[in-house]
C-alpha cells in the first residue's frame, strides 16, 4: 500500500543551555497558538485541579529571544518508584495517549529508573531529586504534547551538559552526574560542555534518549514554526534556552520487507511453481539467481518481496514450498515517484465498438499490460498490435 502524507518533525537543539522536562515542555507548548488552553485541559483531564499541583505558562524575553516559562506550584509530595509508575499509567490511559506516545511515556522513566539502578548497583531504588509528581507531569505532559502535535520525525541537536559540580543527596558531583552520564553513553547522546553549571537534567537527558530510540531521525525539513522555552536558572554568558523547530516532511513511501534464503537442493520445477505460488497469494515480486555456496556446491538465492504484515505468512510458504530451514527478513522503506491510474472508454474503429482500459500515469504513461492482453485475446490480435492501437488513440 502506497502511503502519501506529511511526516511531522521536531528539531531539538539543546545545545545552547542544555535541556530539562520543563524546558522542553515550554518550548513544546510555544508551539502551539492556544497553550494556554492546552495547559488547562491536561490539568483538567488529570484532575490537577483538586490537588495542590498548578500548572502555569507565562511569557519571558531576554534580549532577541521570546517563549514561554513554565511554572509548577508543588508541595513537592515525595512519590515511590510504584506510585510514579502507577501514577504514568494512569494519566496515560486518561489523556487516551496512542500507543507509540504511550510506549514513549513509559520508556523516559525506565530509562531514569535503570540510570539509578546502574548508578547504585542495587534493585530496589530510592528516588530522590526525581521522585516527586513533577517528574510524573514531566513525562505524561511531554507525551500529550507531542501526540497533539503528531511528531513521526526527530532531529537532534548536541546536548549542553554543562560543567563543574553540582550539589545533590549524594553530596557534591561532577557534570554531569552519574545517573545523566550512564544515560548518555548507553543511548550514544552526542554532547558538549555548555555554560557552568548543570544545564542538562537527567529527566531532560533521558526525554531525549527515548525520543532517539522510539523516532526515527530526519536529517532536513521544510520548518513551519519554531518555540522556545526558558529554564529557570540564570547563566551569566547565555540565556538558557531550549529551542525546537517544527515541520514537514513530504513524500510518498512503501514499507516493503525483503525475504531471501539459499536454496541448494532444489529443482527448476519446484523454483518456477514456488514463484507461481508466492505470486498468487500476494508477494509483490519474486526473483531467483544462481550462486555458489559451501562446498562450492550450486544453488539458488530466492528473493521474494513482500508488505511488512505479510512477512510471516509468506515466509511459511516459501519454507512449505521449498523446504528451506530460515528465511532471512530485511526491513525497507522505498521511495517511490506519485503515480495514478485512469480509466479509458472510447469507440476503436479497429475493434468496431466502445473498448475500457486502463493507463498508469506516472514517470512514464503506460497500458495496463492485463488490458491488452485481455482486448488481445478476444479480438485475435497480438498484444503489441493492440498496443500500438490503443497507443495511437491516446495521442489523438
Amino acid at each position: 500500500k502506497l502511503v502519501s502524507y506529511k511526516l511531522k518533525i521536531l528539531d531539538i537543539n539543546p545545545s545552547t543551555a542544555g535541556i530539562s522536562g520543563d524546558m522542553f515542555i515550554s518550548a513544546l507548548l510555544d508551539l502551539f497558538e492556544d497553550s494556554t488552553e492546552i495547559l488547562k485541559v491536561y490539568s483538567k483531564s488529570v484532575n490537577l485541579d483538586d490537588t495542590d499541583i498548578k500548572l502555569e505558562i507565562k511569557r519571558k524575553n531576554e534580549n532577541i529571544y521570546d517563549g514561554n516559562l513554565l511554572y509548577i506550584e508543588n508541595e513537592l509530595t515525595k512519590l515511590t518508584v510504584n506510585e510514579i509508575n502507577s501514577k504514568i499509567d494512569e494519566i496515560g490511559h486518561i489523556l487516551n495517549l496512542d500507543s507509540k506516545y504511550f510506549e514513549y511515556c513509559k520508556l523516559i522513566y525506565e530509562i531514569l529508573i535503570e540510570g539509578e539502578k546502574n548508578v547504585h548497583k542495587t534493585e530496589q531504588v530510592h528516588l530522590h531529586e526525581l521522585g516527586t509528581y513533577d517528574t510524573v507531569i514531566d513525562i505524561t505532559l511531554t507525551a500529550y504534547l507531542l501526540q497533539k502535535l503528531e511528531i513521526q520525525k526527530i532531529s537532534l541537536h548536541p546536548i549542553a551538559t554543562g560543567r563543574g559540580m553540582v550539589n545533590t543527596k549524594h553530596g557534591k558531583l561532577a557534570i554531569p552526574p552519574p545517573v545523566s552520564q550512564h544515560i548518555i553513553e548507553k543511548y550514544e547522546l552526542e554532547t558538549m560542555n555548555g555554560p557552568i553549571g548543570e544545564a542538562a537534567t537527567p529527566t531532560g537527558i533521558a526525554i531525549i534518549a527515548a525520543l532517539k530510540k522510539l523516532f526515527p531521525s530526519s536529517k532536513s525539513g521544510v520548518w513551519i514554526r519554531k518555540g522556545i522555552g526558558f529554564g529557570n536558572k540564570i547563566f551569566d554568558d547565555r540565556p538558557n534556552i531550549l529551542v525546537l523547530r517544527y515541520g514537514n516532511e513530504s513524500k510518498t513511501v512503501s514499507k516493503i520487507s525483503i525475504l531471501e534464503t539459499n536454496l541448494d537442493d532444489i529443482s527448476g520445477e519446484i523454483l518456477g511453481d514456488a514463484m507461481n505460488k508466492l505470486l498468487k497469494i500476494g508477494a509483490l515480486d519474486v526473483s531467483y539467481f544462481p550462486i555458489y555456496m559451501k562446498k562450492n556446491r550450486p544453488g539458488y538465492m530466492l528473493k521474494v518481496l513482500v508488505k511488512e504484515h505479510q512477512e510471516d505468512e509468506i515466509s511459511k510458504m516459501i519454507m512449505k514450498l521449498t523446504g528451506t530451514l530460515g528465511v532471512r527478513i530485511q526491513k525497507l522503506d522505498r521511495h517511490i515517484g506519485e503515480r495514478k491510474s485512469k480509466v479509458y472508454t472510447l469507440f476503436v474503429k479497429e475493434f468496431n465498438e466502445e473498448v475500457s482500459f486502463s493507463v498508469k500515469i506516472g514517470n512514464r504513461t503506460k497500458i495496463e499490460f492485463r488490458d491488452i492482453s485481455e482486448l488481445a485475446d478476444r479480438f485475435e490480435m497480438s498484444p503489441l498490435e493492440v498496443n500500438d492501437i490503443l497507443t495511437k488513440y491516446l495521442e489523438e
